[in-house]
This record gives C-alpha cells, sequence and structure tokens, in this order.
C-alpha cells in the first residue's frame, strides 16, 4: 500500500531543514514531521542547490489576445450586439490579423462583461393572428 503524499508548509519545510543544519538525522525529523525520507532529503537537496525550500515558478500559458485585442473585441461587439463569437472572431481576422477561436471569444466578451444572450421562443403566427394583428 502506498503511502499518501502530504505536502509539507513551507514552514514545515523549513523546520526540516533547521534541524538537518542542527545535527538531527532523518529518523527523528521523520517522526516529528511524519513525513517520508525521500520527502525530506529532497527538500534539503532543495535547500542545499538553491538556497531556499520555495517552489519555483511555474510557466504560464501565453494569452493569444492582447489587451489591445480585446478591446477592439468588445467595442466590435457594442457596435453590433448581434453579432455572434464565429462572426467577431472572421471580422477580427480579416480586420487586424489576429486567429481565434470563437471559445476565446466568446470567454473575452464574458470576461468584459458582455455575455450572450438567447433569443426567447416565440410562436409562429397562423394566418388568423396575422389577420387579427
Amino acid at each position: 500500500k502506498s503511502v499518501k503524499y502530504r505536502r509539507l508548509s513551507q514552514e514545515e519545510r523549513f523546520r526540516a531543514v533547521f534541524k538537518t543544519e542542527n545535527g538531527k538525522n532523518y529518523s527523528k525529523i521523520i517522526t516529528i514531521l511524519g513525513n517520508t525520507a525521500s520527502d525530506i532529503r529532497k527538500i534539503v537537496k532543495k535547500y542545499r542547490n538553491s538556497g531556499s525550500t520555495a517552489d519555483k515558478a511555474r510557466s504560464a500559458k501565453l494569452k493569444k489576445t492582447t489587451a489591445h485585442t480585446n478591446r477592439v473585441l468588445v467595442r466590435m461587439s457594442l457596435q453590433d450586439r448581434c453579432l455572434t463569437a464565429p462572426q467577431l472572431s472572421r471580422r477580427l481576422s480579416e480586420e487586424y490579423g489576429v486567429n481565434l477561436a470563437s471559445r476565446t471569444v466568446q470567454k473575452r466578451l464574458q470576461k468584459a462583461g458582455l455575455g450572450g444572450c438567447v433569443a426567447a421562443k416565440k410562436p409562429l403566427l397562423s394566418a388568423a393572428n396575422v389577420w387579427r394583428r
């Protein structure tokens, strides 16, 4: 049965490093903190290599649109509220050369507070109802 991994907080990592620097052996640190020996070893190794126990910054995926492109999208949508996301995407690629998926356009408009809405279903008018109007 595998041991479930419990992530150590920054304070616990510091305590583990502090205890090893003060001469405590791994078995005592393991009983105090309740983690595996490999976890403690990795933390101490990380501290000795980098001088810090903090996690490294992770790389984020770059946005396809800039702030300017988002403003252009919002402006286009406000000029004609009947335009759909695929139509806006097409216009944006034609006029500005930016190729966006319609889902990306939807997300940018929703973030700007311009969520779409579906028209209410209305009954078809029969000939009699047309005549009565």
